[in-house]
Order: C-alpha cells, then structure tokens, then sequence
C-alpha cells in the first residue's frame, strides 16, 4: 500500500510527524490524516518530495501526475475507458493526472494501471559528474562560515583543511602536507569540520569519539543530510544537537565556481550549549531535530569505532 512505504520513507529520513508538518508548513494532523489514507494528492505529492520518494514501475515523468498520465498513454487508454474500466468519472481521473484529487482515488488508479508500481531506489546524488574523481574538494562559502564564527569564534582546529578552502582555524590538518584528520587527535575546544562527503560516516564517528574522550569540547560538522545509518538512528540522535538545513548551499569548487548541493544538508553538532544553540538557530534557517531521550532500536554504537562504512 502506498501510504506504508510513504510512511517508512519518513521514518528512514528520521522525522516524525510533527518535523514534517513544520518542514511543509502544514498542521500536524494533516500528516495523520495521510498516513491514515486520507488527504489530498497536493500534499501527497509534497510529502514525496520531502521524504525523497519516487515510483518506478509507471511510466517515465517529472511527477506523480506525470507518470500516471504516461501511464495511460502507454496503455493506449482513453480517459473514458479508463474511467470506465476504474469505475471513477472522467473528471477525477483528469484532476489526479494534473495534481489534484484524494488517496483514496489515487490507490482506486493504481488498482488498475499500477500494479507494478513500486518505490524507486534512493538515488545517491553527485556533484559534478564531468569530475566524478574530484567530489571531494568542495569548500564552504564564506557567508555560511560567517554565523558559525559568530557564535563559536573562530575554530581551533579544522582537522579537513585544504588550502583553497576560505577556513578560518587556529590549526589545519592539511592531507597535502601529510596530516590524517581521522588518526590525528583533535586537542581543540571548537573543531570546524566540513569532510570529505564520500567518507561521511567516518568522521561523525571520529567526532564523536573526539568529544567522548575530551579531546575536543565542541565539534561543529556540516554534512549531508542521509539519515538512514544505524548510526544516525542508534547514536547520532541522542547525543548530537541535528539541524537539518532549509534550502541548498553554493560551495565553491577548486576552480572557484559556486556549485550548489544537489542534496539537502545538516549541521551535526556535538558539544553545543543551549546559548550557542538559541544564538545560531537565529542566524542559520535550519529544523532542530529534538534529542531523542533513549535507544529504541539496539544498543549505541562504540564510540571509538572508526572502521569505513560504505554510505
């Protein structure tokens, strides 16, 4: 049924009703409503984008009313004999097929040219695709390090220095000069770390150690926003303050262009104070996710498990 995978689609995003009503701007209740199998498909559609989810198994199209009229097109069917073999009037057949209409005519649709339909994979997205060998090396615009020094000051260390990179730090761990950001130690106060993308996971889990350990008391990562890890879900959630960031950013690549995420983003912080946390939630449009108060599924992770997790 399509609402239980749009359901386990949010639950996979680490949101709960209320965050995705206040993400869409929507009443709570109209997520309820939903997930309960009624709404409208205007808010269906939303929904399926906040929580990246997609058919496959339709037909080809930019969206859902695409697809389903794609669909029909394919199945060489009027909209009179498809409203005749659906049992549905012409007139909510032509409104799902421009957007408009309820679940509960969409799931009646599907019954009959949907059968196959299914979620799409997640598709992991890439910067680039002419550089596919230099993803890496993007660097944070000035405008955004700018909040960040505001509340934090200017960081101790950035243990993923680069020297394009507009960084401001007491110290850089620079991989062009032979230092490891993941086996260096991070003896700092407040760490900046923007790292690598493609070995995300790896140093949420370095930052967190460094800050279990006391090696550094704060530790402020910018990351996409891929919420789907046991880590994210068993750890990350109960002990990181999680904003997940309105809009995309434009890095800069080492060329100097601007290039925008085709991803969304988040600010994982360990270490924050309420002050710090109330000052930047002023200056940077985010959604704070609340700490979650105890492990539903399974035990934390080791906080010195630092092996490579292929996101």
């Amino acid at each position: 049924m399509i609402i239980d995978e749009i359901r386990k689609a949010r639950e996979s995003k680490g949101l709960s009703r209320r965050a995705l009503a206040e993400m869409l701007d929507v009443d709570p209740q109209a997520i309820v409503r939903l997930e309960a199998g009624t709404g409208s498909i205007d808010l269906l559609i939303r929904v399926m984008d906040a929580v990246d989810f997609h058919f496959a198994g339709l037909a080809p199209g930019r969206s859902l009313p695409d697809q389903l009229r794609n669909r029909r097109i394919k199945m060489e069917l009027s909209v009179a004999e498809l409203s005749r073999r659906a049992g549905m009037s012409r007139n909510t057949i032509s409104g799902l097929e421009v957007g408009k209409g309820t679940i509960r005519a969409l799931e009646s649709l599907l019954a009959i040219i949907g059968k196959q339909a299914r979620r799409r994979a997640p598709e992991r997205q890439h910067w680039a695709a002419d550089r596919k060998g230099d993803r890496d090396s993007r660097f944070t615009p000035l405008e955004f390090l700018e909040p960040i020094y505001e509340v934090f000051g200017i960081p101790d260390l950035d243990p993923c220095g680069h020297d394009l990179a507009p960084v401001r730090a007491g110290q850089k761990y620079m991989l062009s000069e032979g230092w490891d950001g993941l086996a260096e130690p991070w003896a700092a106060g407040v760490v900046w770390c923007n790292p690598p993308f493609s070995a995300q996971l790896q140093w949420l889990r370095k930052a967190d150690h460094e800050v279990t350990v006391g090696n550094a008391k704060t530790v402020i990562c910018l990351v996409p926003a891929r919420t789907d890890s046991a880590f994210f879900h068993d750890r990350l959630v109960h002990i990181a303050d999680i904003g997940l960031l309105r809009g995309r950013i434009k890095f800069l690549s080492p060329d100097g262009r601007a290039e925008q995420t085709p991803f969304a983003l988040m600010l994982v912080i360990f270490g924050a104070t309420a002050r710090q946390l109330d000052h930047l939630r002023t200056l940077i449009p985010a959604y704070w996710l609340p700490r979650s108060p105890s492990v539903a599924h399974g035990n934390p992770e080791p906080e010195h498990a630092l092996e490579q997790i292929n996101l």
